[in-house]
């Protein structure tokens, strides 16, 4: 799902403009940024498991609004995080191979 790709992509941006703004060194940048926006992935992709404060499991499901108002969505969990590595190079600006 192109939409899923997108968002991590966005993800992955923010996670990168915050860490240079607080001037993390270049060496890192790219490593935490990566490792944050899987996790983060993980989270919502439920591929990490998560509880609710009382114990309950969460079964986070993403979705997505279109332009016509309609709720999207890829028929179960989501998959971002297996898209953080092959991105990665898009978000710091080298050409995808």
């Amino acid at each position: 799902m192109a939409w899923q790709q997108d968002f991590i992509v966005s993800i992955m941006q923010e996670i990168k403009v915050d860490l240079v703004r607080v001037e993390t060194p270049d060496d890192l940048v790219r490593e935490l940024t990566e490792r944050i926006a899987f996790s983060v992935a993980s989270l919502i992709d439920g591929s990490r498991t998560s509880t609710t404060s009382d114990g309950a499991e969460l079964n986070p499901i993403l979705c997505f609004r279109t332009a016509d108002d309609e709720l999207v969505h890829s028929g179960g969990g989501s998959f971002m995080h297996e898209y953080v590595q092959r991105l990665s190079s898009e978000v710091f600006g080298e050409s995808r191979s």
